[in-house]
């Protein structure tokens, strides 16, 4: 545990940021604000809200309805360290709201069968992948996230529509699955060609691409899939011809 003036350089995966403000016994809220109020408190808490790699958890006793009236800056004027701790406990707020409105849509998406997203636990997982499956799932697109093992893993193994145990494609992205490699660039061609040879069809997606561009990455996949069930479905026997018969035969 560490104190507002004490965090710099700190970095963790998850931070738990407790405000420690409240109201007194009579209900009183008292706006002491220790070093933010101070000349240098918003860089401090700027500081502060940037320490996490993966997530902030945030713990406040503030009165909820002082940091969702909070009054714009005057024009002109720069923001102390006690504003910006209320916008960022009002941003917090309605960014939680947010989380919990598309984790529910999520799970209703994973409810029907045929939209069933199945995610391997693996040391190298990708939150991404997972990601990417549920919004395929969103599609009717089943899939397996983390298919096979850790040394020749598919990220997104996306199940074939009438073939139980099967799959079309396999998206692989990028990420952190090639730590232990010398050269992770070689392991990843040499992983490539393992699975092609194996009759994998990949589609190699790119995490800047995909942000960048969701729905065209999203239809790059639909498209493959698409290609590959046309190249499978049986092709309709060719025409033929009988030969003319001639109306009358020769003398």
């Amino acid at each position: 545990m560490k104190n507002l003036e004490n965090v710099q350089g700190d970095e963790r995966d998850h931070i738990i940021i407790s405000t420690t403000y409240g109201p007194d016994p009579k209900g009183r809220f008292c706006r002491r604000f220790g070093p933010l109020a101070l000349a240098g408190g918003g860089r401090r808490l700027n500081v502060l809200v940037t320490r996490a790699r993966d997530e902030v958890h945030l713990v406040t006793s503030i009165p909820p309805e002082l940091y969702r009236t909070l009054p714009p800056v005057e024009a002109g004027r720069v923001p102390n360290g006690a504003w910006l701790l209320f916008s960022y406990l009002d941003y917090a707020e309605r960014l939680a709201k947010l989380y919990l409105d598309e984790a529910a849509r999520l799970a209703a998406a994973e409810v029907a069968p045929e939209r069933s997203v199945y995610v391997r636990e693996t040391p190298a997982g990708s939150r991404f992948a997972v990601a990417l499956a549920r919004r395929l799932a969103a599609c009717g697109h089943s899939s397996d996230v983390h298919w096979g093992n850790d040394g020749f893993q598919v990220d997104v193994a996306l199940h074939h529509p009438t073939r139980a145990e099967d799959v079309t494609i396999g998206v692989l992205c990028d990420g952190t699955r090639f730590d232990k490699a010398a050269d992770k660039v070689e392991w990843d061609l040499f992983r490539v060609a393992v699975l092609e040879g194996q009759g994998w069809e990949l589609l190699r997606l790119w995490t800047p691409h995909v942000f960048r561009d969701p729905a065209g990455a999203e239809k790059a996949i639909l498209d493959r899939v698409a290609a590959l069930l046309a190249r499978e479905a049986p092709k309709p026997p060719a025409l033929v011809m009988p030969p003319r018969v001639p109306e009358r035969l020769p003398n």
